[in-house]
């Protein structure tokens, strides 16, 4: 049974040892504009902040913002969490993106886990063995934006961009958050 919890883990990727399933609802992985966050000089640090559309149409000259779609899951032990994963742009040869959001979507119908294959280029996957049907997860009838919110928007951080006054939005205009 999925648990909710006051906030929800946001991760850029499911752990390698972790069985989970994505929501079957198409509606619960939505696409949004963000970008990740970070003030130092390992760009692998830092979390993803979304953006509201009105601000990313507000800022469309910021060339460090892309897409982002945003998975509910929840593990075979009823952990739930957002797997934030960046969207493939135009032009990108790779398969490391492609290939997680098959692995991703394949999580829709079977508990799975995935593993970075760096040999190959990409992401991969495995199911979880069963002897026979496995048993869908009790998924939480909460919308999906509130999932969202509980992952984005926590006490201790705010990572939902909801203005231009925003301290993301400030720091990338060169403005001294307040």
């Amino acid at each position: 049974m999925v648990t909710s919890a006051a906030t929800i883990p946001v991760l850029e990727k499911p752990g390698p040892q972790t069985f989970f399933m994505t929501h079957p609802d198409p509606q619960y992985a939505q696409t949004f504009w963000g970008v990740k966050w970070h003030e130092s000089e390992d760009p692998s640090r830092g979390e993803i902040y979304i953006m509201h559309p009105s601000v990313q149409a507000a800022m469309q000259e910021e060339k460090t913002f892309r897409r982002y779609k945003i998975y509910y899951c929840t593990s075979q032990t009823g952990r739930e969490f957002l797997v934030a994963a960046a969207m493939p742009e135009a032009g990108d040869k790779s398969l490391w993106l492609p290939s997680k959001h098959e692995g991703l979507e394949a999580a829709r119908s079977r508990f799975l886990k995935m593993f970075s294959n760096q040999p190959a280029g990409q992401w991969q996957y495995t199911y979880a063995e069963t002897d026979g049907p496995e048993t869908p997860p009790n998924w939480s009838q909460e919308s999906y934006i509130s999932i969202l919110m509980r992952g984005f928007k926590t006490p201790r951080q705010d990572r939902y961009i909801a203005t231009l006054d925003h301290l993301v939005v400030r720091a990338l205009k060169g403005r001294r958050p307040c």
